[in-house]
């Protein structure tokens, strides 16, 4: 599917019996054209016995433009390690993501994560999984909650309205 993005999701041991969670491969001259997956988390994500699967994989032969940055890249816990091949110039590679209790499928982030405000700015989608407006902080977090610390911004009131005579 040409121009797809993927943005802002949390994939958590997915994909575990393939390499990759997310595959992006050339069958005719328009599949995966322009796609992008920005802000993602990818924990012990494909094949859990390898060190350098685990995130997207992208066609060497894909047409068109791909970008994938800002993605957050860790293999199995407790240890979380990086992963081979991995190489993204803002993204982050290894290190325990601090999840709030992945044990209990609770995958918003703590206050101490590294993932928190590190994130790229994405313009028409403003919203995490709970329906909280991005940014709660100066800066949008990776995966697909922002951080659950902080309660979200209190809605402004409505503007004066004059009583009617």
């Amino acid at each position: 599917i040409p121009r797809t993005r993927w943005y802002n999701n949390t994939f958590y041991r997915s994909a575990s019996n393939h390499q990759y969670a997310i595959t992006f491969l050339k069958q005719t001259n328009y599949d995966g054209e322009d796609a992008e997956v920005m802000n993602n988390l990818f924990i012990a994500c494909g094949e859990f016995d390898s060190n350098n699967y685990g995130w997207y994989y992208v066609s060497t032969n894909l047409p068109g433009r791909f970008t994938g940055d800002y993605n957050y890249v860790a293999g199995l816990p407790p240890s979380y390690p990086g992963k081979t091949g991995f190489s993204e110039p803002r993204g982050i590679n290894g290190g325990d993501p601090k999840f709030v209790n992945a044990a209990a499928y609770d995958f918003m982030l703590s206050e101490d994560s590294p993932a928190l405000e590190k994130a790229l700015t994405l313009t028409g989608f403003d919203y995490d999984l709970r329906g909280w407006k991005r940014p709660v902080g100066k800066k949008w977090d990776i995966g697909a909650y922002e951080d659950a610390t902080t309660p979200p911004p209190a809605p402004k009131p409505p503007g004066r309205v004059r009583p009617k005579k």
